[in-house]
């Protein structure tokens, strides 16, 4: 290993060790944000927040709305109508 290498070792290390020690914090305000609710579960725009247990798990949404309707056209109905 070179000394750059390590130096960029020493970085990557430093930065997720600092990533690690915030995690126990925000799990913590998350956690007393749905118990002030009152809510085992919470949808926000991106994420579905659940408590159980008194451990947070979060979930990506994905990007579509998967209620939305399906609009299927036919070939027909996608030209233009004469005008009358």
């Amino acid at each position: 290993m070179t000394p750059g290498q390590l130096e960029r070792k020493a970085r990557q290390l430093l930065y997720r060790r600092g990533l690690a020690d915030t995690v126990e914090s925000l799990e913590d305000s998350i956690k007393v944000f749905m118990e002030a609710k009152k809510k085992n579960k919470v949808v926000t725009k991106s994420f579905i927040v659940r408590l159980n247990e008194n451990e947070v798990h979060v979930t990506l949404l994905p990007k579509h709305n998967p209620r939305q309707l399906k609009l299927r056209f036919k070939r027909e109905a996608m030209r233009e109508i004469p005008a009358s």
